[in-house]
């Protein structure tokens, strides 16, 4: 079976929200499969199955966003202003990756079980068919499905 290109996790932590995007049309014969291969790899996050290679590029691609987005002097006062709202600590450029470098698997899965429950999860979809998008949600997200 081919899997479709799914992009997972947008963060907003200081919202509490976390989005994932596939890139299939509501409309598609691959959206139910789309979905249930969401689901499957936010089940592994959460199992603690995450090869170390994964996990090495997962924070090698964030410390790469954060010194590349310190280019921008807009970037860079957003940050000064929003640890001086939130009146939390300005941590160094580098103190950053450090504590990136620091992450491993069982704190993603601990972290992963608590913010993508399956209790927690919600769906979105936009398309011609509201009924087809249940459809798809059903055999993995049922409890989804229900909600929606």
């Amino acid at each position: 079976m081919s899997r479709p290109d799914v992009a997972l996790i947008t963060p907003y932590p200081d919202a509490g929200r976390h989005s994932g995007r596939s890139g299939v049309a509501s409309y598609s014969a691959n959206l139910a499969e789309a979905l249930a291969v969401t689901v499957e790899q936010i089940g592994e996050l959460a199992a603690g199955n995450i090869p170390a290679r994964e996990l090495r590029r997962a924070k090698e691609h964030v410390k790469g966003r954060v010194l590349l987005a310190m280019e921008s002097t807009s970037a860079r006062m957003h940050r000064l202003g929003d640890a001086l709202a939130s009146d939390s600590e300005i941590l160094s450029l580098d103190r950053v990756a450090a504590e990136l470098d620091a992450v491993d698997v069982e704190a993603v899965a601990e972290l992963a079980t608590l913010l993508l429950a399956p209790e927690r999860l919600s769906a979105a979809g936009i398309g011609p068919s509201e009924e087809r998008f249940l459809a798809a949600l059903e055999p993995g997200t049922p409890a989804v499905a229900r909600a929606a």
